[in-house]
């Protein structure tokens, strides 16, 4: 190691304000430290160095923070980088791989190192080298605490961030106010370029939405031409059928039905065993009539074999015969009749009758010559 002098303006040698010197390089991973130290170094942008390098630079009148240009004698690259900490044995120096890769250095090879200053960052564009970066979520949050490991950029460079146990590579495109800058305590405008081998997905238009009205092609309509703006789903115009969930073959008729008893009333009057179908209009659905027609777009519901899957199906099943645009509302009523309201008001004597009993006192009543 050495540094430069420069002569004149006083009696002796002035160092200069240059820190420049050359040391063999290896990977972050070989450093024998702490571990807390060589992790830093390995998923950053800082380097480790000698004590020798400390000593000399607290002598020479050099600008805070730390930054260093490092560059490859031999092919001329350069990137810049921070220091951790001055621990490194004397003649090395550690440095992160992905460094070591952009400046084309194998373990052992000789670096050059001289102290720098930098401008303060205002802006930075990334490209991201793989697809696999639109996995993150929220890629500028990511970005913003990996970033806290390094000290400085320089445009060219291929950084490399560790989130999830994942290594992303990404590539600084473009930074202002220069080609390298420090990213110390300042405030920068983070772009995304589109990453390596993205490629936009082209959706082709279904032959569902080709049939359409050109109003509709977009959306469903309103009736009167002018589309409502709702997404218009693939196929749902296709076909309005719906299948049931639970084929017929998978029912098992051994299992025991659910809620099997009867419920009573408390007037007395009989449950009705007929449902009674509503359609959307508030029109009763009769059982002899063909077909209720619906209003507002809907499809027609036939009444008929509505009663009839209703009144087969058990208490607590799903109508697993439900189709899309039909809109059943049942109730479940006596009306009431002749027979009825003879058995209610005591015509049979067998018939249930409605709080048909006699009260019972604790405290017998005294009569008259009792008392």
């Amino acid at each position: 190691m050495f540094n430069r002098f420069v002569f004149g303006g006083g009696p002796g040698p002035q160092m200069s304000s240059t820190f420049e010197t050359t040391y063999r390089c290896y990977s972050a991973s070989m450093f024998t430290g702490q571990d807390k130290v060589r992790q830093e170094a390995q998923t950053g942008g800082k380097i480790i160095m000698p004590q020798s390098a400390l000593e000399s630079l607290v002598q020479l009148h050099i600008q805070y923070p730390m930054i260093f240009r490092l560059s490859n004698p031999v092919t001329k690259k350069f990137s810049h980088a921070g220091v951790i900490e001055f621990t490194a044995e004397e003649g090395r120096v550690y440095v992160p791989y992905w460094i070591m890769q952009n400046l084309l250095l194998n373990e052992g090879d000789m670096l050059r190192i001289e102290n720098v200053s930098l401008p303060k960052a205002t802006y930075a564009k990334f490209q991201p080298q793989n697809v696999n970066f639109l996995d993150i979520s929220n890629p500028k949050a990511v970005l913003e605490n990996e970033l806290r490991k390094f000290a400085c950029l320089s445009t060219g460079d291929i950084i490399v961030l560790h989130y999830n146990n994942k290594e992303y590579e990404l590539l600084v495109q473009e930074l202002k106010p220069a080609n390298s800058v420090t990213i110390i305590e300042c405030d920068v405008n983070v772009e995304f370029d589109k990453p390596v081998g993205y490629e936009e997905s082209t959706v082709p238009k279904s032959a569902s939405q080709a049939s359409l009205p050109s109003g509709a092609a977009g959306g469903f309509t309103d009736g009167l031409g002018g589309a409502t703006g709702l997404p218009l789903i693939p196929g749902a115009m296709e076909d309005l059928s719906h299948q049931p969930v639970i084929p017929e073959g998978a029912r098992n008729p051994d299992r025991p039905a659910a809620f099997p008893g009867a419920g009573q009333r408390l007037d007395g009057k009989l449950k009705s065993q007929q449902p009674h179908v509503f359609s959307a209009d508030g029109a009763t659905a009769a059982s002899s009539s063909s077909a209720a027609a619906v209003n507002g777009g809907l499809t027609s519901v036939d009444s008929s074999s509505s009663l009839n899957s209703y009144s087969a199906k058990e208490r607590g099943v799903p109508n697993y015969d439900y189709r899309p645009g039909e809109l059943h509302f049942i109730r479940k009523f006596n009306r009431g009749n002749g027979n009825d309201n003879a058995a209610v008001d005591g015509g049979d004597a067998g018939s249930f009758k409605a709080f048909d009993g006699a009260g019972m006192r604790l405290k017998t009543a005294r009569t008259a010559k009792q008392r």
